[in-house]
């Protein structure tokens, strides 16, 4: 198996330089899995979720750009693109990505 292949599997740290620490796809990718637990663990008990439905979609979507980046930052351009053009989820995907931004 390729190497950089096998680190966007297990989502290993990836020594860019080009992300704040916060921001590192590793980490995103910790806090959907967190936000997940945090979730399933909730309908099981009686004390609500610190977190909601909304949130952990928001980190799914967060985590799924970050997996792209990784594979951008990581894989060759055409394997890479292959990711990038199957979560391109809307047309006016700068518009979308400028309204999030925006906050």
């Amino acid at each position: 198996m390729d190497p950089h292949r096998d680190l966007v599997a297990r989502h290993a740290p990836v020594s860019h330089g080009l992300l704040r620490p916060s921001a590192r796809p590793e980490d995103i990718a910790a806090e959907t899995r967190a936000s997940r637990g945090l979730l399933e663990a909730a309908r099981r008990g009686s004390d609500p979720a610190p977190v909601t439905e909304a949130d952990l979609a928001a980190w799914a979507v967060r985590s799924s750009v970050a997996g792209a980046l990784r594979e951008f930052l990581l894989l060759p351009l055409p394997d890479a693109a292959v990711t990038i053009l199957s979560r391109w989820l809307s047309v006016h995907w700068r518009d979308d990505l400028a309204e999030d931004l925006a906050g």
